[in-house]
């Protein structure tokens, strides 16, 4: 199949999948930054920026603010009556739903060079191999951090999903039709069927982003109900679109349209991609996993900051590759709740429903001390607000807001639950 065929039928595909628009909102407060609770496609819900290094004050992706120990001060909600025997007295521990993230990985020639300062991005056009043959290449180091940013995620809980699609995948512009490895349940086993399909790649040909981009939003949109959490792309490139360059403004648009679905998107950066900074820019700020302060030019290609770049000579890269892996696992430590099934034979009553947080593990004589209140006058992804919602169009998930949900996130004896039996407390 020539290159154009094979992206004009992504294109199609991506037509038909993202062809209407989907508004997403709950009592009069859209979820702005959040990732996808995972919800069918009659029922595209919203979730929570689960890092707090994105929109909302950080560097990688929607959440609370840099300082999670600094200025959060639920206090205890004034309350119509007491929380105790008679009211609150059932807690149920909370289940919190694992994020699913795609990364697409870019496996082009390029990525054989070394990173700087051993070999320069135009000593890499030039010259696309090894210019130092005892340093790592880009691809040696990358493929090393993936592996070792995947074995770090393992021993979350809950256990995050994970998946990979390479980009190209016949040493030309071709695009995959799907994942390499389906995105599943981090187990060993899984671990180790993502290692032999990296030790199975090499680097070789050309940069089809917008196909390998959509053919990823296809998978996770075509297949959602197989994910209950945060779903994400994480985009990982070297270079600019060498296969379709004239299709940028449509990307764009379905970047924009999968996250009002569910489906937000990382994106790094590598060395080499210094041209099309303001392209990738703009796909994490339309992935809503920016920087809140971030810009980029409209007509400077070099220029933008939205996205993990990588790209500063002066940096090591396998250290950069490091610690940006580190913010996107982060999304693995969900903030969404899902609200406990009731006793038998009863209902849940969405404005009987109240979260209850312990901090460190140690639980208040009294229950009040732990409650925290819903409250929908601030956005959720603002670090301001220090409370819950439900997800947008779906009361049976709660989503921790803002700096809560970095607070509980950074509390590893945080003690999480919920109530059915008494009046919600607002804010």
């Amino acid at each position: 199949m020539s290159t154009r065929k094979s992206i004009a039928s992504v294109l199609v595909i991506a037509a038909a999948v993202f062809g209407v628009a989907v508004a997403c909102g709950n009592n009069g407060s859209d979820w702005q930054a959040g990732g996808g609770t995972g919800g069918g496609d009659d029922n595209p819900d919203g979730g929570q920026g689960a890092s707090g290094t994105g929109n909302g004050g950080g560097s990688a992706n929607g959440g609370g603010g840099s300082n999670p120990d600094e200025g959060f001060d639920i206090g205890k909600p004034e309350t119509d009556g007491e929380f105790g025997d008679k009211c609150g007295g059932d807690r149920l521990t909370a289940k919190f739903t694992p994020a699913s993230m795609l990364f697409a990985i870019d496996r082009t020639g390029s990525m054989k060079c070394n990173a700087p300062p051993h070999q320069s991005t135009e000593q890499c056009s030039n010259y696309p191999d090894k210019l130092v043959a005892s340093e790592p290449s880009k691809w040696e180091t990358t493929t090393k951090g993936m592996l070792a940013a995947w074995e770090n995620l393992k021993s979350f809980k809950p256990t995050p999903g994970v998946g990979v699609l390479f980009f190209n995948n016949n040493d030309l512009c071709g695009i995959p039709d799907g994942p390499a490895v389906l995105v599943k349940e981090l187990t060993t086993a899984h671990f180790n069927a993502l290692k032999a399909e990296v030790d199975k790649q090499n680097a070789k040909g050309e940069t089809p982003i917008i196909g390998a981009l959509m053919r990823s939003y296809n998978y996770f949109h075509e297949n959602a109900a197989d994910f209950e959490g945060n779903r994400f792309v994480v985009l990982l490139t070297d270079g600019s679109e060498t296969c379709d360059k004239d299709n940028k403004e449509f990307l764009l648009e379905k970047v924009e349209l999968a996250a009002a679905i569910g489906i937000r998107t990382f994106v790094m950066g590598v060395p080499g991609s210094e041209g099309e900074r303001s392209f990738l820019s703009q796909i994490a700020k339309l992935g809503e996993t920016a920087p809140e302060d971030c810009s980029f030019s409209a007509t400077d290609p070099t220029v933008g900051n939205c996205h993990m770049d990588m790209t500063d000579e002066s940096l090591t890269f396998a250290d950069e590759l490091s610690k940006n892996l580190e913010k996107i696992s982060l999304v693995a430590l969900s903030c969404v709740i899902d609200v406990p099934e009731p006793k038998s034979g009863e209902t849940v009553k969405p404005d009987m429903v109240n979260v209850i947080y312990w901090e460190g593990g140690v639980e208040s004589d009294d229950i009040a001390d732990g409650i925290v209140p819903q409250d929908y006058n601030t956005e959720c992804s603002d670090p301001k607000n220090q409370g819950w919602q439900y997800a947008p169009g779906d009361q049976s998930k709660i989503v921790l807001c803002g700096e809560l949900c970095e607070k509980v996130k950074n509390d590893n004896k945080a003690i999480v639950a919920v109530t059915l039996d008494c009046p919600t407390i607002v804010k």
